[in-house]
């Protein structure tokens, strides 16, 4: 079958079928994802909660059934006493909350376990079902908004194939993300046929489409603009129904707000998840590095094919879409944004649609409905590219038909691939590098000692190690806790029989696992000191950003009590730690180049 006859097909079809082509072929990309199981992280704690609270076991006390997605909840007295039992790292602060409102998606996890229980596969295979609807309402949303044919259907390949729908897709605590962009599609759809056809129920389906999104997921605020951007460019009828209509939208997001925080949902006092509001300096600082990682993300190479693909052709694919693929849509959006509504609506819903999710730390699972936007200017951008290579000749034609190819190439041959890898189960289990034969062994005194990290690259490996031990049924220690997390280079000085400090030329506090527990609205002070169970925690040392840079560390015991055990991550496994001399320094080295980090003596 030749291209032409293959085109004529496909536009006889209704837009309706074209849409579900699209929603099996996503929902066959992710199938891989059956065999995952349950995560060791959020998904396994979502799931004991569900079965605390239908089993009514007195520690769930009265919080909500649909209060999951519970990571912090905000009380001081709860916190400290963890953080005091080492539950919590030392620098978690007090109040912090990261409390989310999503009853529609907790409402299909409970789903999951009454009708499927253990039975894992079929929660997946509900997430692909999700994912399958997420495919068929984009692109029947986009099929829909655009007079450009082809650009329709070349974004909505994009978009189901787009490798960073990895995580919604296959991790069941992501499934809200699939479920509100499934609402998000249907509410623009309704919102369009009351526009252009008058249908009063199509207005009162996507309200009511737009309230079940925001009870999934609270970043569909970012399709705001979306609503925005059609009124201004899209919707033809008188300017006060474009602003009653447009009321409508923003009052359901009004009231859901206020619904949320009058439920005590939220975030304050993060640096993983930043609230405009309480934390707004801090927000507005990191705005535009989010930002651009966002605009990076969406374009970035299938990085989950490392194994297969060589890393410099990975590199090549990431350079030319950052370096040349971004500014060619820049400069073709400039120059027919003007002349082309439609282009213009995608370009404004795009730009503006990325902002709102700057509040979180920046992760593809954003892009879920965040991305959409993009690809359809990213097709409008390869139409008009075919569209003037076919009248060009020589150099220009060679030049826009390789264009095409490259696009096509990475987001529509190898992205599909990298995203069936990612949700495939991985092929070692989590954690099973490490192969301390002192860290895996059977040892019954584990049970009875308290380890200590004196640094972790990021606190997810300590995470990861813990569960990796439960998985082989090893003893766990009797407590844990980190004292740093940095891929850095840390300095280690003993000051005595029971104390000494670490010192990182960067500071700590920069990865997403350890800013998680304190952001920058609630900042150290130097000087603060911290009690925990048998050690004082001191500050001694700030970065300029309020960071710590040296801490202190004094224990109730010798540091060779035989009830602690310290340990240290080396490169790729974990190494038990031995002091030295008092007075005597050791370094721990980085897992990367160091060498242009600065002394602690020019560091203010």
């Amino acid at each position: 079958m030749n291209l032409e006859l293959l085109s004529a097909r496909l536009r006889a079809l209704p837009r309706w079928q074209l849409a579900l082509i699209f929603a099996l072929l996503g929902f066959v990309v992710v199938l891989p994802s059956l065999g995952l199981g349950v995560a060791a992280l959020d998904d396994a704690a979502q799931r004991f909660f569900i079965r605390a609270h239908l089993h009514r076991e007195p520690w769930v006390g009265r919080r909500p059934w649909y209060d999951i997605y519970n990571l912090c909840p905000g009380d001081p007295t709860v916190a400290v006493l963890e953080r005091f039992n080492w539950m919590r790292p030392w620098w978690a602060w007090p109040g912090l909350k990261v409390r989310f409102f999503r009853p529609l998606a907790a409402a299909s996890l409970y789903f999951d376990y009454a009708v499927f229980g253990d039975h894992h596969w079929l929660a997946h295979l509900h997430s692909a079902l999700w994912y399958a609807a997420t495919c068929f309402s984009i692109s029947l949303m986009l099929q829909r908004l655009t007079r450009n044919w082809a650009a329709a259907l070349i974004a909505s390949l994009l978009f189901v194939w787009d490798d960073a729908h990895a995580s919604p897709a296959s991790w069941l605590a992501g499934r809200n993300a699939l479920i509100a962009a499934t609402f998000v599609g249907l509410s623009m759809i309704g919102y369009d046929a009351a526009a252009r056809a008058g249908r009063r129920w199509a207005g009162t389906a996507s309200i009511a489409c737009l309230a079940c999104a925001l009870l999934a997921a609270e970043n569909v605020v970012s399709a705001l603009p979306w609503f925005l951007a059609y009124a201004v460019f899209m919707d033809a009828r008188r300017p006060v129904l474009r602003v009653a209509a447009l009321g409508s939208v923003l009052a359901t997001v009004a009231s859901w707000l206020l619904l949320h925080h009058a439920l005590g949902f939220g975030t304050r006092g993060s640096g993983a998840y930043l609230d405009p509001i309480f934390d707004s300096r801090a927000y507005f600082a990191a705005l535009p590095a989010r930002y651009g990682m966002l605009v990076h993300a969406q374009l970035a190479a299938p990085w989950q094919l490392s194994g297969v693909v060589p890393f410099g052709l990975l590199q090549g694919i990431e350079w030319a879409e950052n370096n040349l693929l971004l500014p060619a849509l820049v400069v073709f959006v400039a120059r027919n944004a003007d002349r082309d509504r439609e282009l213009a609506f995608w370009s404004v819903a795009g730009v503006l649609g990325l902002l709102p999710l700057t509040a979180a730390d920046p992760h593809e699972r954003l892009l879920t409905h965040g991305g959409v936007a993009l690809w359809m200017v990213v097709a409008h951008f390869l139409v008009a590219v075919w569209r003037s290579s076919a009248r060009a000749r020589g150099l220009w034609r060679v030049i826009g038909l390789a264009a095409i190819a490259s696009v096509l190439v990475v987001h529509a041959l190898l992205s599909p691939v990298a995203l069936a890898l990612a949700a495939s189960p991985p092929r070692t289990a989590p954690g099973a590098h490490f192969t301390a034969q002192a860290l895996l062994d059977h040892d019954a005194q584990w049970r009875y000692r308290d380890l200590v990290f004196v640094n972790v690259p990021s606190l997810l490996t300590l995470l990861v190690f813990a569960s990796e031990r439960v998985r082989r049924k090893l003893p766990l220690a009797a407590r844990m806790t980190a004292l740093g997390a940095t891929a850095n280079e840390v300095e280690v000085t003993r000051l005595d029989e029971r104390s000494f400090e670490i010192y990182s030329p960067a500071g700590y506090l920069q990865d997403t696992f350890s800013s998680f527990w304190r952001g920058p609205s609630v900042p150290l002070r130097q000087g603060e000191r911290v009690r925990m169970r048998g050690v004082d925690v001191q500050v001694i040392r700030l970065t300029p950003d309020l960071r710590p840079l040296r801490i202190r560390f004094r224990f109730g015991v010798p540091l060779e009590d035989p009830t602690l055990k310290f340990v240290y991550w080396a490169h790729t496994d974990f190494r038990f730690f031995s002091f030295g001399k008092i007075g005597q320094r050791m370094v721990l080295p980085a897992d990367f180049d160091t060498s242009d980090q600065q002394e602690e003596s020019l560091v203010r």
